[in-house]
């Protein structure tokens, strides 16, 4: 029994197939959950959102006015670059 007997022409074909089939249903699934989050809990679902405290800032630059310092003098020279800014 050839895979053209089934209805698909490949595995490639197959595999998209599949992965069709799983996107449908994960997607199925988490609209599921939202309503079910709505019904259990009385408001409607959100997703988390972190405020961030620097919006501006890198994590570089907080070590740099800090004074954290690494052993590596590459860092040293990057860290007095940084206060230079």
């Amino acid at each position: 029994m050839s895979m053209e007997a089934v209805g698909f022409d490949s595995a490639a074909q197959r595999k998209r197939e599949f992965a069709a089939d799983m996107a449908l249903q994960s997607h199925a699934l988490r609209m599921a959950a939202v309503s079910a989050y709505e019904q259990v809990v009385g408001e409607a679902w959100k997703p988390f959102e972190r405020a961030t405290e620097n919006p501006g800032k890198t994590v570089d630059r907080k070590a740099a006015v800090q004074g954290v310092q690494t052993v590596s003098p590459v860092a040293s020279t990057r860290s007095s670059r940084q206060h230079s800014l």
